[in-house]
């Protein structure tokens, strides 16, 4: 009896997150419910509309991106950046970096990759976060090269922060 009494606890422990809503549905079983954390008030769906409809904030933290990058000035991406950023560069650094780290990171990839020219020619968003990505010719070690970066915005805490910079 006893060595049925773990797999059976087992079982009726993990049954309920194994479910899918749509077999929970299907089964007559009820919909798992979002858990909402007490300590933080989800805003309206008015206040975050509000917030989201302020896209043009955000095309001009891009267009300030854009001029960052065109002038080489990697550390001067450290005001925009979120606590933590993923970072992916050609032929090098790749990964969740903090601010910190991020800045000296990019710091370290513009001292290499000399802008010759870039702009964004891609603009977008998907939910709360808004991207560009672009095509850029950089010199490095004398060598004209063709990058295509990509940059995302997020909005936190009421503020758009740079989350994710790909350079390949």
């Amino acid at each position: 009896m006893k060595t049925f009494a773990l797999p059976l606890l087992i079982v009726s422990v993990a049954l309920p997150f194994l479910l899918d809503s749509s077999v929970a549905q299907q089964k007559g079983l009820p919909k798992k419910k979002e858990l909402i954390s007490p300590l933080v008030p989800s805003p309206s769906t008015q206040e975050r509309d509000s917030i989201l409809r302020q896209s043009g904030s955000a095309r001009e933290i891009l267009a300030e991106i854009e001029g960052i990058i065109q002038r080489g000035e990697g550390e001067g991406l450290s005001r925009y950046l979120s606590p933590h950023v993923y970072i992916s560069l050609k032929g090098s650094e790749w990964g969740f970096y903090s601010s910190n780290q991020a800045t000296y990171v990019l710091w370290k990839f513009f001292s290499t990759y000399k802008p010759i020219s870039f702009s964004f020619s891609t603009y977008g968003e998907v939910e709360s976060n808004r991207f560009a990505t672009g095509r850029g010719y950089f010199s490095s070690k004398g060598v004209r090269e063709s990058l295509q970066i990509y940059v995302s915005l997020a909005l936190r805490e009421g503020r758009w922060v740079l989350v994710e910079f790909n350079a390949y």
